[in-house]
């Protein structure tokens, strides 16, 4: 058992000062970076990596300094969800940006999508969209394509004429 103003409390105080310090420092870098970043890549990888490090490390300060069994399950949930979703979001905002041209391809090292998304095209027959394609061919409306069927809905409420002015 840790003792109130024992060597132990005393070091468990010092590690969550740590982590409060530190976790907030890369927050900040978090934000600093997202203001800063010339593009879409740099700034999403700026909002995920040092953002979810940085509260991590704020969770196990807090941890440290509460020591309740509730609190730290919830605190572990916390940083487990963040490490599942901050990805996942990056991923999806990075091809999003990438299909719409909001990434600036001089700032580019390695550009893996645009091979796999050419080999794609290339493997597939025409007239048929790969899954996951980002825009209909021209002439469809979204959602609608050769063979798909589409079904009219009928609104139950009655609609109001429009007002004059």
């Amino acid at each position: 058992m840790i003792t109130e103003g024992g060597v132990l409390d005393t070091v468990m105080h010092v590690a969550a000062a740590i982590c409060f310090v530190a976790g907030s420092f890369l927050a900040m870098v978090a934000g600093i970076g997202i203001a800063r970043f010339p593009d879409l890549l740099a700034r999403m990888h700026a909002a995920t990596k040092p953002q979810v490090l940085g509260l991590a490390l704020l969770m196990a300060g807090l941890a440290l300094e509460i020591r309740t069994g509730v609190v730290i399950w919830t605190l572990v949930l916390v940083v487990a969800l963040q490490l599942i979703t901050a990805p996942v979001s990056a991923h999806m905002v990075g091809r999003a940006g990438y299909r719409t041209d909001q990434v600036r391809d001089d700032l580019l090292v390695v550009d893996e999508l645009t091979q796999d998304l050419a080999e794609i095209e290339r493997t597939t027959p025409a007239g048929v969209r790969p899954s996951g394609a980002s825009a209909p061919a021209s002439g469809e409306a979204p959602g609608e394509s050769e063979g798909d069927e589409v079904m009219a809905t009928t609104d139950p409420r009655p609609h109001e004429e429009p007002h004059e002015r």
